[in-house]
């Protein structure tokens, strides 16, 4: 029976296995270390179904997440929603920022339109620390919102 063991080895292995493991953790989960966002805000009236961690989509493609959603602190009843995005994403002074539904089940997302090419970046035009989007109607909000005037319109049509 072997009285003597070997320490170093058995150490050096457990470190070695444990950096290992680490590594493939981080590679796995696509960790960027050195991706680097703007953040802007939003004021909405209203924010069904819109939480933390909910996707933000630049013309349809995702770049980035909402990172706060609370009351404005003007208290004039809006709700202010912080945005993170790529920092190459090239939000503009005509960008409009609108709450979307993603298909059937109603998750929410927040989408930037594009704006016209020849308008300046919102980051370079604004003195705020944090530029604010401003916000804009989606399809749905801007059907559940004029529904009855329109249900009143075709009632007295017929």
């Amino acid at each position: 029976m072997e009285t003597r063991a070997n320490y170093v080895l058995i150490g050096l292995f457990t470190i070695v296995g444990f950096i290992g493991m680490l590594a493939f953790a981080l590679w796995f989960g696509r960790i960027e270390l050195e991706r680097q966002f703007a953040y802007y805000d939003v004021k909405f009236t209203a924010v069904s179904g819109l939480t933390r961690a909910s996707d933000v989509r630049f013309a349809g493609l995702p770049v980035g997440q909402v990172v706060d959603v609370g009351l404005s602190p003007d208290n004039d009843g809006t709700i202010l929603v912080r945005l993170e995005v790529a920092q190459n994403t090239p939000v503009r002074t005509g960008s409009v920022a609108t709450i979307e539904s993603q298909g059937v089940t109603g998750v929410s997302y927040v989408g930037i339109s594009p704006g016209e090419p020849t308008e300046p970046f919102l980051r370079d035009t604004s003195d705020a620390e944090i530029p604010l989007i401003e916000a804009g109607r989606s399809m749905l909000q801007s059907l559940s919102e004029d529904a009855p005037a329109l249900v009143t319109e075709v009632l007295d049509v017929f």
